[in-house]
Protein backbone atom coordinates (compact mmCIF):
# COMPACT_ATOMS: atom_id res chain seq x y z
CA UNK A 1 0.00 0.00 0.00
CA UNK A 2 0.94 3.25 -0.45
CA UNK A 3 2.14 5.56 1.98
CA UNK A 4 -0.53 8.40 0.57
CA UNK A 5 -3.46 5.08 0.78
CA UNK A 6 -2.43 5.04 4.50
CA UNK A 7 -2.82 8.64 5.45
CA UNK A 8 -6.25 8.37 3.55
CA UNK A 9 -7.29 5.77 6.15
CA UNK A 10 -6.27 8.17 9.17
CA UNK A 11 -9.22 9.80 9.84
CA UNK A 12 -11.51 6.89 10.47
CA UNK A 13 -10.77 7.23 14.42
CA UNK A 14 -12.12 10.61 14.65
CA UNK A 15 -15.97 9.34 13.22
CA UNK A 16 -15.81 7.35 16.00
CA UNK A 17 -14.99 10.05 18.23
CA UNK A 18 -17.86 12.40 16.77
CA UNK A 19 -20.36 10.16 17.81
CA UNK A 20 -19.58 9.34 21.29
CA UNK A 21 -19.35 13.55 21.53
CA UNK A 22 -23.03 13.78 19.67
CA UNK A 23 -24.29 11.06 22.34
CA UNK A 24 -22.74 13.52 24.91
CA UNK A 25 -24.24 16.08 23.60
CA UNK A 26 -27.62 14.31 23.43
CA UNK A 27 -27.43 13.14 27.00
CA UNK A 28 -27.20 16.78 28.06
CA UNK A 29 -29.71 17.93 26.08
CA UNK A 30 -31.86 15.77 27.36
CA UNK A 31 -31.11 16.19 30.94
CA UNK A 32 -31.84 19.87 30.43
CA UNK A 33 -35.16 19.20 28.98
CA UNK A 34 -36.22 16.86 32.00
CA UNK A 35 -34.58 19.54 34.40
CA UNK A 36 -37.02 22.40 33.07
CA UNK A 37 -39.86 19.78 32.73
CA UNK A 38 -39.68 19.46 36.71
CA UNK A 39 -38.95 23.00 37.48
CA UNK A 40 -42.14 23.36 35.29
CA UNK A 41 -44.03 21.02 37.24
CA UNK A 42 -42.91 22.38 40.50
CA UNK A 43 -43.31 25.75 39.66
CA UNK A 44 -47.33 24.80 38.74
CA UNK A 45 -47.36 23.17 42.19
CA UNK A 46 -46.20 26.17 44.42
CA UNK A 47 -48.49 28.49 42.26
CA UNK A 48 -51.53 25.58 43.19
CA UNK A 49 -50.71 25.51 47.07
CA UNK A 50 -50.36 29.47 47.24
CA UNK A 51 -53.40 29.91 45.17
CA UNK A 52 -55.03 27.04 47.73
CA UNK A 53 -53.31 29.28 50.58
CA UNK A 54 -55.17 32.11 49.29
CA UNK A 55 -58.41 30.89 48.96
CA UNK A 56 -58.65 28.92 53.00
CA UNK A 57 -57.31 32.63 53.75
CA UNK A 58 -60.29 34.09 52.28
CA UNK A 59 -62.17 31.47 53.71
CA UNK A 60 -61.57 32.52 56.99
CA UNK A 61 -61.39 35.78 56.43
CA UNK A 62 -64.96 35.75 55.27
CA UNK A 63 -65.84 33.21 58.21
CA UNK A 64 -64.18 35.44 60.82
CA UNK A 65 -65.36 39.37 60.03
CA UNK A 66 -68.87 37.82 58.37
CA UNK A 67 -70.65 40.10 60.19
CA UNK A 68 -68.80 43.06 59.69
CA UNK A 69 -69.31 41.99 55.64
CA UNK A 70 -72.68 41.38 56.18
CA UNK A 71 -74.53 43.42 53.41
CA UNK A 72 -77.22 45.12 55.99
CA UNK A 73 -74.39 46.56 57.87
CA UNK A 74 -72.08 48.02 55.16
CA UNK A 75 -75.10 49.76 53.91
CA UNK A 76 -75.66 51.26 57.46
CA UNK A 77 -72.06 52.52 57.28
CA UNK A 78 -71.98 53.72 53.84
CA UNK A 79 -75.45 55.66 55.24
CA UNK A 80 -73.13 58.14 57.30
CA UNK A 81 -72.64 61.24 55.88
CA UNK A 82 -69.56 62.93 56.14
CA UNK A 83 -69.63 65.92 58.34
CA UNK A 84 -66.88 68.45 57.93
CA UNK A 85 -66.97 70.81 60.90
CA UNK A 86 -64.70 71.27 63.88
CA UNK A 87 -65.45 70.16 67.67
CA UNK A 88 -66.38 74.00 68.19
CA UNK A 89 -68.57 74.08 64.70
CA UNK A 90 -70.17 70.55 66.09
CA UNK A 91 -70.96 72.11 69.18
CA UNK A 92 -72.08 75.27 68.51
CA UNK A 93 -74.64 73.92 65.82
CA UNK A 94 -76.05 71.38 68.44
CA UNK A 95 -75.87 73.80 71.50
CA UNK A 96 -75.94 72.22 75.53
CA UNK A 97 -79.20 70.59 74.74
CA UNK A 98 -77.59 67.69 73.08
CA UNK A 99 -75.50 64.89 74.79
CA UNK A 100 -71.71 64.33 74.42
CA UNK A 101 -68.86 62.24 75.16
CA UNK A 102 -65.06 61.95 73.96
CA UNK A 103 -64.35 60.47 70.98
CA UNK A 104 -61.75 59.55 68.94
CA UNK A 105 -59.44 62.73 68.78
CA UNK A 106 -62.97 65.11 69.31
CA UNK A 107 -66.50 64.61 70.23
CA UNK A 108 -69.67 62.40 69.48
CA UNK A 109 -72.80 63.61 70.31
CA UNK A 110 -76.37 62.70 70.12
CA UNK A 111 -79.18 64.46 69.40
CA UNK A 112 -82.71 63.99 68.06
CA UNK A 113 -81.80 64.29 64.85
CA UNK A 114 -79.45 61.80 64.85
CA UNK A 115 -75.58 60.97 66.06
CA UNK A 116 -72.50 63.22 65.24
CA UNK A 117 -68.16 62.76 65.19
CA UNK A 118 -66.38 65.55 64.68
CA UNK A 119 -62.79 65.89 64.78
CA UNK A 120 -60.31 67.84 67.14
CA UNK A 121 -59.64 69.77 63.90
CA UNK A 122 -62.39 69.20 61.68
CA UNK A 123 -61.17 66.02 60.11
CA UNK A 124 -62.77 62.31 59.80
CA UNK A 125 -66.18 63.54 60.96
CA UNK A 126 -69.08 61.96 60.18
CA UNK A 127 -73.15 62.23 61.06
CA UNK A 128 -75.46 59.28 60.78
CA UNK A 129 -79.55 60.35 60.88
CA UNK A 130 -81.57 58.64 63.63
CA UNK A 131 -84.76 59.72 65.63
CA UNK A 132 -84.06 59.62 68.89
CA UNK A 133 -86.79 61.36 71.62
CA UNK A 134 -84.44 61.44 74.49
CA UNK A 135 -81.09 61.32 73.12
CA UNK A 136 -78.09 60.11 75.43
CA UNK A 137 -74.61 58.62 74.56
CA UNK A 138 -71.67 56.79 76.67
CA UNK A 139 -68.52 55.18 76.01
CA UNK A 140 -65.29 56.64 73.76
CA UNK A 141 -62.56 56.89 72.88
CA UNK A 142 -62.91 53.64 70.32
CA UNK A 143 -66.62 53.21 70.39
CA UNK A 144 -69.52 54.72 71.19
CA UNK A 145 -73.20 53.77 71.91
CA UNK A 146 -76.03 56.53 71.51
CA UNK A 147 -79.24 55.72 72.80
CA UNK A 148 -83.11 56.68 73.57
CA UNK A 149 -84.10 56.92 76.96
CA UNK A 150 -87.66 56.08 77.10
CA UNK A 151 -87.26 54.61 73.90
CA UNK A 152 -85.90 51.69 72.41
CA UNK A 153 -83.28 52.60 69.61
CA UNK A 154 -79.81 52.03 70.05
CA UNK A 155 -76.76 53.04 67.28
CA UNK A 156 -73.20 51.72 68.11
CA UNK A 157 -70.69 54.47 66.87
CA UNK A 158 -67.35 53.15 65.93
CA UNK A 159 -63.96 55.65 64.43
CA UNK A 160 -65.45 54.86 60.82
CA UNK A 161 -68.79 55.94 61.57
CA UNK A 162 -72.21 54.28 62.65
CA UNK A 163 -71.32 50.51 62.86
CA UNK A 164 -74.83 49.33 64.04
CA UNK A 165 -78.30 50.10 64.56
CA UNK A 166 -81.06 48.25 66.82
CA UNK A 167 -84.21 48.48 68.30
CA UNK A 168 -85.58 46.92 71.72
CA UNK A 169 -88.92 46.48 72.62
CA UNK A 170 -88.21 47.38 75.81
CA UNK A 171 -87.88 51.46 77.30
CA UNK A 172 -83.72 52.03 77.85
CA UNK A 173 -83.37 53.18 81.26
CA UNK A 174 -79.80 53.72 80.77
CA UNK A 175 -76.89 52.03 78.64
CA UNK A 176 -73.06 51.61 78.78
CA UNK A 177 -69.97 51.07 76.93
CA UNK A 178 -66.93 49.30 77.90
CA UNK A 179 -63.30 49.42 76.56
CA UNK A 180 -63.73 46.67 74.41
CA UNK A 181 -66.82 47.65 73.11
CA UNK A 182 -69.08 45.15 74.66
CA UNK A 183 -72.55 46.85 75.70
CA UNK A 184 -75.43 47.03 78.38
CA UNK A 185 -79.09 48.16 79.05
CA UNK A 186 -81.14 48.50 81.58
CA UNK A 187 -84.51 48.48 80.47
CA UNK A 188 -87.99 48.27 81.49
CA UNK A 189 -89.44 45.43 79.07
CA UNK A 190 -93.18 45.20 78.68
CA UNK A 191 -95.48 43.56 81.53
CA UNK A 192 -92.29 43.74 84.18
CA UNK A 193 -90.53 46.44 86.16
CA UNK A 194 -87.20 45.92 85.10
CA UNK A 195 -84.34 43.64 83.06
CA UNK A 196 -80.88 44.01 81.38
CA UNK A 197 -79.95 43.34 77.72
CA UNK A 198 -76.33 42.49 76.80
CA UNK A 199 -74.72 42.63 73.35
CA UNK A 200 -71.66 41.67 71.73
CA UNK A 201 -69.05 44.17 69.93
CA UNK A 202 -71.40 43.95 66.75
CA UNK A 203 -74.10 45.18 69.01
CA UNK A 204 -75.80 41.62 68.45
CA UNK A 205 -77.74 40.83 71.68
CA UNK A 206 -76.13 37.40 73.77
CA UNK A 207 -78.13 37.82 76.82
CA UNK A 208 -81.49 39.10 78.59
CA UNK A 209 -82.73 39.20 82.29
CA UNK A 210 -86.17 40.55 83.24
CA UNK A 211 -87.71 40.48 86.82
CA UNK A 212 -91.29 41.11 88.06
CA UNK A 213 -89.53 42.35 91.06
CA UNK A 214 -86.76 45.22 90.48
CA UNK A 215 -86.34 48.53 88.67
CA UNK A 216 -83.12 48.03 87.55
CA UNK A 217 -80.95 51.67 87.06
CA UNK A 218 -78.08 50.42 85.25
CA UNK A 219 -75.96 47.78 83.76
CA UNK A 220 -73.14 47.07 82.33
CA UNK A 221 -70.72 44.21 80.76
CA UNK A 222 -67.22 43.08 81.56
CA UNK A 223 -64.84 43.89 79.62
CA UNK A 224 -64.32 40.18 78.53
CA UNK A 225 -68.15 40.11 77.74
CA UNK A 226 -69.24 37.09 79.35
CA UNK A 227 -70.24 38.82 82.34
CA UNK A 228 -72.38 41.26 83.18
CA UNK A 229 -74.19 43.27 86.51
CA UNK A 230 -77.29 44.83 87.60
CA UNK A 231 -77.91 48.14 90.02
CA UNK A 232 -81.65 48.16 91.19
CA UNK A 233 -84.34 49.24 93.49
CA UNK A 234 -87.40 47.67 95.45
CA UNK A 235 -89.64 48.35 97.47
CA UNK A 236 -88.56 46.65 101.12
CA UNK A 237 -91.30 45.60 103.40
CA UNK A 238 -91.87 48.79 105.05
CA UNK A 239 -92.10 50.10 102.11
CA UNK A 240 -88.95 52.09 102.00
CA UNK A 241 -86.80 51.96 98.57
CA UNK A 242 -84.02 49.12 99.35
CA UNK A 243 -80.94 48.62 96.66
CA UNK A 244 -80.07 45.10 94.83
CA UNK A 245 -76.76 44.54 92.72
CA UNK A 246 -76.73 41.57 90.30
CA UNK A 247 -73.87 39.91 88.72
CA UNK A 248 -75.16 37.38 85.45
CA UNK A 249 -72.99 35.49 83.57
CA UNK A 250 -74.56 35.87 79.40
CA UNK A 251 -74.10 31.59 79.34
CA UNK A 252 -76.21 30.73 82.62
CA UNK A 253 -79.98 32.01 83.36
CA UNK A 254 -80.48 34.10 86.51
CA UNK A 255 -78.09 35.62 88.54
CA UNK A 256 -75.23 33.88 90.06
CA UNK A 257 -74.81 36.87 92.81
CA UNK A 258 -77.14 38.83 94.67
CA UNK A 259 -76.52 41.37 97.41
CA UNK A 260 -79.18 43.14 99.16
CA UNK A 261 -77.43 46.93 99.91
CA UNK A 262 -80.51 48.08 102.53
CA UNK A 263 -81.22 51.42 102.45
CA UNK A 264 -78.06 52.28 100.38
CA UNK A 265 -78.85 53.59 97.21
CA UNK A 266 -77.07 52.19 93.73
CA UNK A 267 -76.30 55.11 91.26
CA UNK A 268 -74.27 53.43 88.51
CA UNK A 269 -72.36 50.31 87.76
CA UNK A 270 -69.72 49.87 85.34
CA UNK A 271 -66.67 47.16 84.53
CA UNK A 272 -63.30 47.59 85.66
CA UNK A 273 -61.68 45.37 83.74
CA UNK A 274 -63.19 42.10 83.72
CA UNK A 275 -64.64 43.44 87.64
CA UNK A 276 -67.25 45.44 88.54
CA UNK A 277 -67.29 48.96 90.58
CA UNK A 278 -71.02 49.79 92.02
CA UNK A 279 -71.57 53.28 93.37
CA UNK A 280 -73.97 54.07 95.47
CA UNK A 281 -75.30 56.88 97.36
CA UNK A 282 -73.25 55.78 100.63
CA UNK A 283 -69.95 53.64 98.98
CA UNK A 284 -68.03 52.63 96.04
CA UNK A 285 -67.59 49.06 96.05
CA UNK A 286 -65.53 46.82 93.78
CA UNK A 287 -66.77 43.58 92.79
CA UNK A 288 -65.32 40.36 91.24
CA UNK A 289 -66.77 38.78 88.36
CA UNK A 290 -67.98 35.60 90.27
CA UNK A 291 -69.49 38.29 92.96
CA UNK A 292 -66.81 38.45 95.74
CA UNK A 293 -66.37 42.17 97.60
CA UNK A 294 -62.98 43.03 96.88
CA UNK A 295 -62.51 46.97 98.62
CA UNK A 296 -65.27 49.17 99.83
CA UNK A 297 -64.97 53.23 100.24
CA UNK A 298 -67.08 54.67 102.82
CA UNK A 299 -68.61 58.00 101.93
CA UNK A 300 -68.96 58.70 105.91
CA UNK A 301 -72.22 60.36 105.51
CA UNK A 302 -70.76 62.74 103.10
CA UNK A 303 -73.31 63.78 100.32
CA UNK A 304 -72.58 63.38 96.96
CA UNK A 305 -73.33 65.84 94.09
CA UNK A 306 -71.67 64.05 90.89
CA UNK A 307 -69.36 62.11 89.35
CA UNK A 308 -66.85 61.47 86.71
CA UNK A 309 -65.31 58.53 85.02
CA UNK A 310 -61.91 58.99 83.92
CA UNK A 311 -61.90 56.29 81.06
CA UNK A 312 -59.74 53.92 82.46
CA UNK A 313 -62.05 52.38 85.13
CA UNK A 314 -61.71 54.96 88.13
CA UNK A 315 -64.08 57.84 89.05
CA UNK A 316 -63.72 61.07 90.27
CA UNK A 317 -66.24 61.71 93.27
CA UNK A 318 -67.63 64.99 94.01
CA UNK A 319 -68.88 66.00 97.68
CA UNK A 320 -71.00 68.69 98.89
CA UNK A 321 -69.67 69.61 102.03
CA UNK A 322 -71.23 70.82 105.28
CA UNK A 323 -68.20 72.18 107.07
CA UNK A 324 -68.28 76.43 107.42
CA UNK A 325 -64.70 76.27 106.34
CA UNK A 326 -64.83 73.78 103.20
CA UNK A 327 -67.43 73.45 100.43
CA UNK A 328 -66.39 70.77 98.56
CA UNK A 329 -64.60 67.98 98.62
CA UNK A 330 -63.41 65.97 95.28
CA UNK A 331 -61.86 62.19 95.64
CA UNK A 332 -60.22 60.20 92.80
CA UNK A 333 -60.60 56.22 93.22
CA UNK A 334 -59.15 54.17 90.90
CA UNK A 335 -60.39 50.30 89.22
CA UNK A 336 -60.29 48.82 92.50
CA UNK A 337 -61.90 51.26 94.66
CA UNK A 338 -59.07 52.53 96.44
CA UNK A 339 -58.45 56.10 97.36
CA UNK A 340 -55.49 57.62 95.18
CA UNK A 341 -56.17 61.58 95.60
CA UNK A 342 -57.81 64.43 96.94
CA UNK A 343 -59.32 67.84 96.69
CA UNK A 344 -60.29 70.33 99.70
CA UNK A 345 -62.29 73.45 98.17
CA UNK A 346 -63.28 76.36 99.96
CA UNK A 347 -65.46 77.51 96.94
CA UNK A 348 -68.90 76.26 95.05
CA UNK A 349 -68.14 73.40 91.95
CA UNK A 350 -71.37 73.91 89.85
CA UNK A 351 -69.71 71.41 86.94
CA UNK A 352 -66.77 68.86 86.71
CA UNK A 353 -65.36 66.82 83.97
CA UNK A 354 -62.29 64.52 83.30
CA UNK A 355 -60.30 62.27 80.92
CA UNK A 356 -57.67 59.98 82.29
CA UNK A 357 -55.65 62.14 85.26
CA UNK A 358 -57.16 65.51 83.72
CA UNK A 359 -59.85 66.99 86.27
CA UNK A 360 -61.71 70.09 85.29
CA UNK A 361 -63.76 72.33 87.74
CA UNK A 362 -66.20 75.13 87.24
CA UNK A 363 -65.85 77.07 89.93
CA UNK A 364 -68.27 80.32 89.88
CA UNK A 365 -66.38 82.83 87.33
CA UNK A 366 -63.82 80.18 86.83
CA UNK A 367 -62.46 77.02 85.47
CA UNK A 368 -59.67 75.00 87.34
CA UNK A 369 -57.79 72.69 85.25
CA UNK A 370 -55.44 69.91 87.58
CA UNK A 371 -53.54 66.74 86.27
CA UNK A 372 -53.09 64.23 88.69
CA UNK A 373 -54.58 66.34 91.46
CA UNK A 374 -52.37 69.03 90.95
CA UNK A 375 -53.18 72.41 90.16
CA UNK A 376 -52.25 73.07 86.47
CA UNK A 377 -53.77 75.82 85.43
CA UNK A 378 -56.86 78.53 85.76
CA UNK A 379 -58.49 80.11 83.00
CA UNK A 380 -61.20 83.35 84.00
CA UNK A 381 -64.89 82.40 82.28
CA UNK A 382 -67.22 84.87 82.86
CA UNK A 383 -69.53 82.99 80.25
CA UNK A 384 -71.97 80.95 82.37
CA UNK A 385 -70.29 77.08 81.86
CA UNK A 386 -73.39 74.94 81.50
CA UNK A 387 -71.34 71.87 81.52
CA UNK A 388 -67.76 70.69 80.33
CA UNK A 389 -65.66 67.92 78.67
CA UNK A 390 -62.39 66.90 78.12
CA UNK A 391 -60.94 65.50 74.95
CA UNK A 392 -58.19 62.88 74.59
CA UNK A 393 -55.69 65.47 73.88
CA UNK A 394 -56.58 67.08 77.62
CA UNK A 395 -58.27 69.89 75.36
CA UNK A 396 -60.94 71.43 77.80
CA UNK A 397 -64.46 72.09 75.60
CA UNK A 398 -66.83 74.83 77.57
CA UNK A 399 -70.13 74.92 76.71
CA UNK A 400 -71.78 78.05 78.05
CA UNK A 401 -74.50 80.25 77.27
CA UNK A 402 -73.42 82.00 74.44
CA UNK A 403 -71.37 79.20 72.87
CA UNK A 404 -68.55 76.83 73.01
CA UNK A 405 -65.21 77.41 73.73
CA UNK A 406 -61.75 75.44 74.18
CA UNK A 407 -59.15 75.96 77.12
Amino acid sequence: MKPDDKNDAAPAPRVAGDKSIAKRISAQLGRKRRGRKRRKAAASALRAAALIAVLILLGVVVFRYKDELNPAKLTLGLSAREYGGDVERLANALGSSARYVPFGDGLAAAATSGVFYAGRDGNGGFRYDAGFKRPDICGGPDAALAYDRGGGLLVLLHRRGAAAEKTLDSAIIAADINARGYSAAAVEPPGYLGGIVVFDIRLEQVFSWKTPEYVCLSAAASECGAFAAAAAVCAGEDGAMQGKFLIFSVTREGAVYEKDLGGELPLAVYAAGDDFLLLCDGSLTSFSKEGGELRRLDFEGERLAGFARDGSGGVYLWFSLSSASLKHRVIYADASAAEVGRLELDRDVSAMAANGERLVLCMRAEIRVYDGMKLKKVVASDKGVEKLAVLRDKTVVLFTERGIGLA
